[in-house]
């Protein structure tokens, strides 16, 4: 009786359980079904980002200056790791990191990164054992390949392919796109699942940007500046080439240089753009204020006469010397041989303040403007803190502090007659690099600084420097050249007073005179003592630049530029095990042409090898196979059902899979099924709509 009765309480317990079962899943589904519904609807959901494409950089000519290439990243959660010592000593032998490194990251709980931003050659140097829990994920990277050439302009990327430096970074808001985003739903087995009429923005590509810069010009100056450097035993230099009608940089080196695509092995020394945010006392270059202000004001005339005291004169605060004794000299005798006693004696009588206000219509003191970030403003101290001394100091060019920049454009005034102009980087904006405009910069005039006369007598003057003067090493038989060469003491800031034993050494000059299309600045810091003047080491280099830029035939361009060829030599990279559209993308990006032999869908060898220097137009032959080397470890089909047509096609190339397509919409079908290993590299999906 005892027994039956215990049955039938635990009949009518679980009884009532069930109908409270019941009455629950009546409000859930009934009363309350379409607020949960809509709650369950986004749990199961999440936010997939779709990365934009960075816009690529190209010269005036339209060579490619930047653009992105695959890169891998390898990471894990170091808890799934067995012999956590073998794979730390393989990623050190790879990346040079010391294994300690490797060792004290795999101590962590969470996933991390062991390397971020490998290039393809690299990666195949990392192989693991099958099953290994270590991930290898191909992203995005930024690739230079001109190396060192305009580093300093172009700057560099992070490893999230985002501007730090240079172009990269002032125009990083027009170069990195907009990202995109899509909605999944989440299955049960936490797989991604396609949704249909669920919001999605498809990524926006980054704007191209074409710049000012012709990249002949601009390897020719950093080749024979670093090959000056090294004959006159200098500490470091600058160049910066533009033209005169339109303020547009043509180029702009600075030597010690880098490489952007290894930025972080430099120091922060080498990565500094030295003719922008570096400012050095000009010495005689800057005496063109003093003969601007004297011409223009009709205070002397060319041929009036000035006694040079013989090379040494007491002003106030002390002693000015001639590099040579000179006696009476006309006034453009006094510029032609430079004479520090000769410009003094002039700007006392012009006075400090038309000395002071023709120094700013040039532009010292102030920054140019230019589109470039960390520009100095140089220093030119108000006249009226001027000491006695002073007014016989900053018109030779001591005490007075310039950029590369800023006298390079102060010259161009006198050669494009008379105007200053806002020096610029950027030459053209567009969506597509071959068809659309967005956006084109125009010359902007700051001011006229000079009146023609004025501009004629200067011209006159600076010719014959060149000609008769201290700038005769920078002549060219046959080419009209004008300029003025530069040299002062180093200010020694520890010992306060200038050293006896370092200078600055430089040249200024344009050409051809009558219609300038060049003007070019060369800086050389602290040359060996027997090269210690402008005329010595700066002005012999001009000579080589200008020789070798007018020998390229290549006019700087007004206009918008067409799309030509790159006739350039440029490093063959290496393709080989990538998939043939893998490989022939990259190609074309450097302007190679690409041939094909053989059956299959990877590059198994490639004729020229990697590594060999090629013109950039010429054929690079892959020969293909649906097979691959033995040692090459590949990846495994990824899983592509429920994916779109579009999705699936990305992540099959990017794993080095031929996708051949049947249907249309969605994949609910593939053939290797996912992480298997296809033999010919081919991956068969089929499609069809999704309904509901």
């Amino acid at each position: 009786m005892y027994r039956r009765w215990t049955q039938n309480l635990w009949a009518a317990i679980a009884i009532i359980f069930y109908l409270g079962l019941l009455v629950r899943l009546f409000f859930i589904q009934i009363i309350n079904g379409e607020a949960n519904g809509v709650i369950a609807h986004h749990q199961s959901q999440t936010i997939v980002k779709l990365y934009s494409e960075r816009g690529g950089i190209y010269d005036r000519n339209f060579n490619q200056l930047a653009f992105d290439i695959a890169r891998f990243s390898f990471g894990v959660n170091p808890t799934q790791l067995v012999e956590k010592r073998k794979i730390a000593r393989q990623f050190a032998r790879v990346t040079g990191n010391n294994i300690s490194y490797y060792l004290n990251l795999l101590k962590k709980k969470r996933f991390v990164w062991l390397a971020r931003g490998v290039d393809l050659q690299t990666s195949k140097k990392i192989q693991f054992a099958k099953g290994n829990p270590v991930a290898k994920i191909k992203e995005t990277g930024r690739f230079y390949p001109y190396d060192r050439a305009a580093a300093h302009i172009l700057g560099f990327t992070n490893i999230d392919n985002a501007g730090l430096a240079g172009i990269e970074k002032k125009y990083n808001h027009l170069l990195e796109g907009k990202q995109g985003f899509k909605k999944v739903f989440i299955d049960a087995r936490r797989k991604l699942v396609p949704t249909i009429g669920e919001p999605e923005k498809a990524p926006v590509s980054g704007k191209s940007l074409v710049l000012t810069l012709n990249i002949d010009y601009q390897l020719i100056a950093e080749e024979e500046l670093r090959k000056g450097i090294e004959k006159y035993g200098a500490k470091s230099g600058m160049v910066v080439m533009l033209d005169p009608s339109t303020a547009e940089v043509l180029a702009m080196v600075s030597y010690p240089s880098f490489n952007p695509n290894n930025y972080s092995s430099y120091s922060r020394a080498e990565r500094r753009n030295r003719a922008l945010v570096d400012p050095y006392e000009p010495g005689s270059t800057f005496k063109l204020v003093t003969a601007a202000a004297a011409l223009q004001e009709g205070i002397f005339k060319p041929t009036d006469k000035i006694f040079c005291e013989n090379g040494k004169k007491m002003f106030s605060g002390g002693y000015i010397t001639d590099h040579k004794p000179y006696g009476t000299l006309t006034v453009k005798g006094v510029f032609v041989h430079s004479s520090n006693i000769g410009v003094a004696k002039m700007a006392i009588k012009i006075g400090k303040q038309r000395i002071y206000n023709y120094g700013r219509a040039f532009g010292f003191g102030m920054p140019s403007g230019i589109d470039l970030l960390g520009e100095d403003r140089g220093k030119f101290t108000n006249y009226m803190k001027w000491s006695k001394s002073d007014l016989a100091r900053f018109p030779i060019g001591y005490g007075v502090l310039v950029t590369g920049l800023q006298l390079a454009n102060a010259y161009a005034v006198v050669a494009n007659g008379g105007y200053l102009l806002k020096p610029r980087i950027l030459h053209d904006v567009f969506s597509d690099v071959y068809k659309n405009t967005l956006s084109k910069t125009r010359p902007d005039t700051i001011r006229r600084v000079l009146y023609p006369k004025t501009v004629h007598q200067l011209k006159n003057i600076l010719q014959a420097v060149v000609e008769s003067g201290t700038g005769k090493p920078a002549g060219i038989e046959g080419v009209a050249i004008a300029g003025k060469t530069g040299t002062t003491k180093k200010y020694d800031s520890v010992l306060k007073r200038y050293s006896k034993r370092k200078y600055i050494a430089s040249f200024v000059g344009f050409t051809p005179v009558n219609k300038p299309k060049l003007v070019c600045l060369v800086m050389v810091d602290e040359p060996q003592s027997r090269y210690k003047y402008g005329s010595q080491s700066a002005a012999p280099i001009f000579r080589n630049i200008i020789r070798r830029v007018l020998d390229t035939g290549v006019e700087p361009r007004q206009t918008r530029p067409s799309y030509v060829k790159n006739h350039r030599k440029i490093r063959v990279p290496d393709v080989t095990e990538l998939n043939y559209y893998q490989a022939k993308e990259i190609l074309t990006n450097l302007a190679f042409q690409v041939r094909s032999e053989g059956s299959g869908g990877y590059v198994v060898s490639q004729n020229p090898k990697p590594g060999n220097l090629l013109d950039s137009d010429e054929v690079i032959m892959l020969n293909l196979s649906g097979e691959i080397a033995k040692n090459t470890r590949r990846e495994k089909v990824p899983n592509v059902v429920g994916k779109s047509i579009r999705d699936a096609i990305q992540i099959l190339t990017q794993a080095g899979y031929d996708p051949v397509l049947s249907g249309s919409g969605y994949v609910i079908k593939q053939q290797p099924k996912a992480n298997s290993r296809a033999k010919d590299f081919k991956c068969k999906i089929v499609c069809q709509p999704m309904s509901g």
